[in-house]
C-alpha cells in the first residue's frame, strides 16, 4: 500500500498520498518483521521527500542496531545525511 501511495506521489505530486504512506508504514513495521528493514529505509525516504528532516533525525537513532548488523556505521551516514539535507 505504502509503495501504491508513494507512486500515486510520484505522478501527481499530492502530498497527501506521502502521509498515506507513512501511515500504513507505521503500521505495517512491527506487524512485518521480515520487511522491516524495506520499510525502514521506505521510512526515511518519505521523511526525507517531505523534506521532514527533524523527524528523521529523531527516527534514526531509534532503529535497531541488530538490523543494520551489516553496515555498522550506516546509522551514522544516515544520520549525516540527514543533517546535510537540513542544512541545506
Amino acid at each position: 500500500m505504502s509503495s501504491e501511495l508513494i507512486f500515486e506521489f510520484q505522478m501527481y505530486g499530492d502530498t497527501a498520498k506521502l502521509d498515506s504512506a507513512l501511515y500504513y508504514i507505521e503500521i505495517a513495521i512491527p506487524k512485518c518483521p521480515k520487511y522491516e528493514v524495506l520499510l525502514i529505509t521506505r521510512k526515511l525516504g518519505v521523511l526525507s521527500v517531505k523534506h521532514d528532516y527533524d523527524a528523521g533525525i529523531a527516527y534514526i537513532p531509534s532503529i535497531s542496531n541488530s538490523l543494520l548488523d551489516f553496515y555498522p556505521y550506516y546509522k551514522t551516514i544516515l544520520l549525516k545525511r540527514f543533517y546535510a539535507m537540513k542544512s541545506l
